[in-house]
């Protein structure tokens, strides 16, 4: 089930109020309900793996926790979740299957596999209990898309079983609505104008260049979408997940833009990946363009077997590299120079790395690359000039959003103290439903996540 799908809001108010009435043994029973209920609704086959993964994991986190040599433990535990990604990402069709990713897989699999790792590592104790261990692998707002979260930031509050307070059932509406907003007014509303853009024969440089700017807004509003989505409803239970996006345009260095996007993905890989890549000690600048360049790499092919994901992994990692080995000198971290460093890694980093990301058709992506934005028909100068100027438009909310969920985090009195602060979130979210309503189509796309 998708969170656009008309029967979400039905589920997600079932359980939220179930789980407020029940006792609170009953709870965790009720959110595994509601998880096999939302996962497995239109494919319930998809079941027997997510159990599958939970079970395993469950079974092999008691037995690494014990044992002395637990490298061999890790290395089963390791090539079971990343092995199933491999397989129905890249082995499976390279033997002629047909492509079928199972939903969610890229993000509970990391999410079950870290439970593992940090059970070994001593960062947390294997839990006996099975129904503890399957509702942190299943818990359904993150479940498909993320955030991917750590074990001991998200066990501890299930096992808790609490319900949520007044001040998180606010917060929780306010950012189901908001998280609909930036999906379907607008990630939607710029997609079929990316679409039809990107399915043209022989666009020209000013169309192609503004869809891969639109498409750079469409995907951050779809993702950032999901998260808030799903972080809204988890509060709604009493649940905190993490923030996934902090101002990823304002990021000046391919290093920054990774702790600004997709936060917990990035964080697994620094937990799990990047640490061993660099080794003991202090690594130099070659051993960190070396680590860091193949965590970039092994991320960009995360996202799937196309060649445009090799070359996007590449991309950053290369990138990466140019940052590293100027760090001496580092001009973006002057504050005079830091806002034209981070216009120009959006413009240049970020513009092409979204035609590359955007363009599976790897002879199209090198024809587009090589063609001038400036140049063109008047004709499509006129529509890549139109396409641009919705981007920009649906760019502002988003920017607005941004600056509305800083003053939250840094003055949470104020939105818990100020008189004006309900009058103002009933207003706010009236508006976006509105605006969601209004914009909602039948035939809305799903998160593009989603293929990942």
């Amino acid at each position: 089930m998708s969170f656009v799908h008309p029967a979400f809001p039905l589920l997600l108010a079932a359980v939220v109020a179930a789980h407020r009435v029940v006792p609170s043994s009953w709870r965790p029973t009720i959110l595994l309900l509601g998880s096999v209920l939302f996962y497995g609704w239109g494919q319930p086959s998809l079941l027997l793996l997510l159990f599958g993964v939970g079970v395993s994991d469950w079974a092999l986190a008691l037995v690494v926790e014990q044992a002395e040599n637990k490298r061999p433990w890790i290395t089963l535990a390791v090539l079971k979740d990343v092995g199933m990604l491999v397989w129905f990402k890249f082995l499976g069709p390279a033997v002629g299957l047909p492509v079928f990713v199972p939903l969610g897989l890229a993000f509970y699999g990391l999410q079950s596999l870290g439970y593992v790792l940090d059970v070994a590592s001593g960062r947390i104790r294997a839990r006996a209990s099975l129904i503890d261990v399957l509702q942190f692998v299943s818990f359904f707002p993150q479940l498909v898309a993320g955030p991917v979260e750590r074990a001991k930031e998200l066990m501890p509050q299930l096992e808790a079983r609490g319900v949520a307070t007044t001040q998180q059932l606010r917060a929780g509406i306010v950012l189901l609505a908001w998280g609909a907003f930036q999906k379907m007014v607008v990630s939607d509303s710029l997609d079929p104008w990316v679409d039809r853009a990107f399915a043209l024969n022989d666009p020209g440089g000013p169309i192609v260049w503004a869809a891969s700017a639109a498409f750079m807004v469409q995907v951050y509003a779809d993702l950032s979408g999901y998260t808030d989505l799903a972080r809204g409803a988890a509060l709604l239970i009493g649940i905190t997940l993490s923030k996934n996006f902090n101002a990823p345009w304002r990021a000046t260095t391919t290093s920054e833009f990774w702790s600004r996007w997709h936060l917990t993905v990035t964080r697994f890989v620094r937990d799990h990946l990047l640490g061993p890549l660099l080794g003991q000690g202090t690594p130099g600048p070659l051993r960190r363009v070396w680590a860091t360049g193949m965590a970039l790499f092994i991320m960009g092919v995360w996202h799937g077997s196309g060649w445009h994901f090799v070359i996007f992994g590449l991309f950053h990692a290369i990138i990466t590299g140019f940052y590293t080995l100027l760090e001496p000198w580092a001009p973006w971290r002057n504050p005079r120079l830091r806002p034209f460093m981070a216009v120009f890694y959006l413009v240049f980093v970020g513009w092409v790395g979204a035609m590359i990301f955007r363009e599976p058709s790897t002879p199209r992506m090198v024809g587009h690359l090589m063609r001038p934005f400036w140049v063109g028909t008047w004709e499509e100068v006129v529509s890549g000039l139109s396409i641009l100027g919705l981007a920009m438009l649906l760019a502002v909310p988003l920017g607005i959003g941004q600056l509305v969920a800083e003053r939250w985090n840094t003055n949470p009195r104020w939105v818990e103290q100020s008189p004006w602060s309900l009058p103002l979130q009933v207003f706010g979210v009236s508006l976006m439903l509105a605006a969601v309503f209004v914009m909602w189509r039948p035939t809305d796309a799903d998160f593009l996540y989603f293929v990942f």
